[in-house]
């Protein structure tokens, strides 16, 4: 009995650690938006008509890299890391990331971040850390010399590391999903980012709250998404 009994409490821990982070029911990524393949921003508005959705948070992800020692973007994570943030609230409000190590990343400064494990691992980099972190346009980043110290960012900042994170899904993810690492700037941030390229700011993802919950969505493998 007493066996079952924690397993029943495991079974109900999940659950009720995704209902304190405010969390979406779904989630629609797009597909290459820094390289107009995204329907850009404009999507939000049209998204948050539609019948039965509450809410919708945009993230973006426009080209912002770790920077090296001589200046130059940091190119050795950029199939596996991820760096970006949202202006309305996603990661902070809605779909809340728990802090494991230090603390949350006050929204309303510009240089405090926080990332997960993985994205720690991939840059070697420690709560109390300082690291450079460049923002690039899309034409940057096709440039024949980007990589290098002669294609400067448009926007350089010295950020403090000051949390280690957990996101919502990420406690449900496979090993494959964890090899990405994941880097969240502030709202404060995104703001000057999208301000200063705002071509290359286009969401990525949208994350929804719908008004009857997940109930009106499909399992997978149950019909068209």
């Amino acid at each position: 009995m007493a066996s079952i009994a924690g397993a029943r409490r495991t079974q109900s821990s999940y659950p009720t650690f995704l209902a304190s982070t405010n969390p979406s029911d779904l989630n629609i990524s797009v597909f290459n938006a820094a390289n107009g393949g995204g329907p850009g921003p404009t999507l939000t508005r049209k998204l948050s008509h539609l019948s039965g959705v509450r809410r919708v948070r945009a993230v973006e992800a426009p080209p912002i890299l770790p920077l090296t020692k001589n200046g130059a973007p940091n190119l050795g994570v950029l199939s596996d890391l991820t760096i970006g943030g949202s202006v309305d609230g996603e990661f902070f409000d809605q779909d809340r990331l728990t802090i494991v190590q230090g603390r949350m990343a006050n929204p309303n400064r510009s240089h405090e971040m926080v990332m997960d494990a993985t994205a720690a691992r991939l840059l070697d980099a420690h709560v109390g850390e300082v690291l450079p972190i460049g923002l690039y346009t899309n034409a940057q980043t096709i440039s024949p010399d980007f990589g290098t110290p002669k294609v400067a960012p448009i926007l350089r900042v010295r950020v403090n590391l000051v949390g280690i994170a957990v996101a919502n899904n990420e406690v449900v993810e496979d090993d494959i999903d964890r090899t990405y690492g994941t880097v969240v700037m502030t709202p404060a941030y995104m703001r000057e980012a999208i301000s200063r390229s705002p071509t290359a700011a286009d969401p990525v993802l949208y994350a929804l709250q719908l008004d009857h919950g997940s109930r009106n969505v499909a399992p997978c493998g149950a019909g068209s998404h």
